[in-house]
């Protein structure tokens, strides 16, 4: 069995929306914005680091998951869009992603070893 702490095994981790980039042209965090709320950004700030942590390791295997902006309860279709690491909105500018579609979309990041030692988002 693979130790959980070598570069061939891959650890899962969800962080949350404040640390995907929320434009690729400016390089703006989404926890960065004058429109991110103030009481949460001190654990954004936290998965940043974490994340942070991760990417600077080069022992560990790892993959980072950060959902939609925001979390909707939904029926699971299996249908969502995996992306880099900046913010995915559809054509209203909505950024949305259910917990469900969350876990199946990291459980087959990891299952079939996609997005290996990266930070990724999805969305619907």
């Amino acid at each position: 069995m693979k130790g959980w702490n070598t570069p061939e095994s891959n650890a899962g981790s969800s962080g949350a929306a404040p640390t995907v980039w929320k434009s690729r042209l400016a390089y703006v965090r989404l926890l960065d914005t004058p429109q991110f709320p103030q009481e949460f950004l001190p654990i954004a700030r936290g998965q940043l680091e974490q994340l942070r942590i991760l990417q600077h390791d080069a022992t560990l295997g790892w993959t980072f998951i950060s959902p939609a902006a925001i979390i909707v309860s939904d029926q699971r279709t299996g249908k969502y869009r995996p992306r880099g690491n900046q913010l995915i909105t559809d054509g209203k500018g909505e950024s949305r992603i259910s917990a469900e579609h969350r876990a199946v979309a990291l459980l087959n990041a990891l299952e079939n070893a996609r997005h290996v030692r990266q930070h990724f988002t999805v969305a619907y």
